[in-house]
């Protein structure tokens, strides 16, 4: 049991996240990867990984955590984080998989760049005497080539949470986590 200022506590949530569109990607060295990213950055959340293991295409993790956590705030670094890390470390095994249009990525293009300095001109405001800069609206479209590529994700949007208790429930799902099927090497 926990205790922070006046209140003693155990809050345990199972969580699953699944792969975008459930691709059979995930790798056992990706696993314990993931399990490090999740471990440290739990820990920047004041929050603790009770238990985690995955199959090819999702995992499951147990965590421990307090009462003023937002949860949904949470669950999105988590996803965040991990999908950062999984995107740059293993680029060339993902690839099979997802995000043919890797090369490229990062940074708005010259074009784009551009195009919004153009349309900073300076004008007149009716209050003051002293010219002020106004954004004007574009005439021109922007084609999708010319726009900044989105940051592809890995993780669907959807996950699954359950609120567990200490005691059998909790010590099931630790169980049913651990019993995973491991991906292949």
């Amino acid at each position: 049991m926990r205790t922070m200022n006046h209140a003693a506590f155990e809050i345990y949530y199972h969580i699953t996240f699944q792969v975008k569109y459930r691709h059979k990607c995930i790798t056992l060295d990706m696993l314990t990867r993931m399990e490090s990213i999740f471990r440290n950055t739990l820990i920047k959340w004041r929050s603790n990984l009770v238990s985690f293991s995955g199959e090819v295409d999702h995992i499951h993790m147990v965590i421990e955590t307090h009462p003023s956590l937002n949860l949904s705030q949470l669950i999105a670094n988590l996803k965040t984080v991990s999908s950062r890390y999984l995107r740059k470390e293993y680029a060339e095994h993902l690839s099979k998989y997802f995000w043919k249009r890797c090369a490229g990525m990062g940074g708005l293009q010259q074009t784009t760049i551009n195009c919004g300095k153009q349309n900073i001109k300076p004008e007149k405001s009716p209050l003051s005497t002293r010219g002020d800069f106004h954004l004007r609206s574009s005439t021109r479209r922007v084609s999708p080539k010319e726009r900044a590529p989105r940051q592809p994700y890995f993780w669907s949007k959807s996950y699954g949470i359950k609120s567990i208790s200490r005691g059998a429930d909790l010590d099931k799902i630790i169980e049913y986590v651990q019993n995973q099927e491991k991906p292949a090497q």
